[in-house]
């Protein structure tokens, strides 16, 4: 969502990701089958073992162990879930130029940019290939426009890409000036650049048969 702060301001934040609603639902899932685990288990006493003293038992009451265990397994997804469902803002614009945050912090001048870009870098989570969506800022310069006018007489495929997973038909160096951004909040930043620099064009270039204005929304 776009959120107009103090002044001349927009922030254009991430939506919740599916998966911040998955660990939600683990976590919601451990708490409801601890407490009917523990209902299960009863007031009764039992015996247990210490867990500092591994031979020494105690007495406890026999909620008390699907207590402790339920309250380790729910850690990890309430903190998982807490972490995404306040996702940090992706940009900030302002009459004077836009900032991207969620990543490293780069603020440029409008004066400065070329053009913003949708783009998609891969990555491997846990050994498996993925993708990240990502915005970008190009600024203006001779080697900007030298290779873009390189690029664009190329034809690419979706193979060409560097090591670092930035496709080859993009300035190298552009993960540097990037943040986490969803395509579907491309439409609300379109809109924000419009607001404050209409000559600087935001362009989808996921695909390597050419960049394709977004339009605001």
């Amino acid at each position: 969502m776009a959120k107009r702060a103090a002044g001349e301001q927009v922030t254009i934040r991430n939506p919740i990701e599916r998966a911040s609603w998955a660990w939600a639902g683990i976590g919601l899932a451990v708490a409801v089958g601890t407490v009917l685990w523990m209902i299960a288990a009863g007031g009764e006493t039992i015996m247990v073992r210490d867990r500092y003293v591994w031979m020494y038992e105690t007495e406890a009451y026999a909620w008390q162990p699907p207590l402790y265990l339920g309250l380790a397994l729910l850690g990890y997804p309430l903190v998982r879930s807490l972490m995404l469902l306040r996702p940090l803002p992706a940009a900030r614009l302002d009459p004077a130029g836009i900032t991207l945050l969620d990543g490293a912090k780069v603020r440029a001048k409008w004066a400065e940019v070329d053009r913003v870009v949708l783009w998609r870098q891969r990555a491997k989570r846990f050994g498996v290939e993925s993708w990240a969506p990502r915005i970008g800022v190009v600024r203006r310069g001779e080697r900007t426009d030298n290779f873009r006018r390189a690029a664009e007489a190329r034809h690419w495929t979706a193979a060409d890409l560097r090591d670092n997973g930035v496709p080859a038909w993009l300035p190298g160096g552009i993960h540097k000036c990037s943040a986490r951004l969803h395509p579907a909040r491309a439409g609300v930043l379109a809109a924000a650049v419009a607001r404050f620099a209409p000559d600087v064009a935001v362009v989808d270039e996921r695909e390597p048969d050419g960049p394709a204005p977004v339009p605001p929304v």
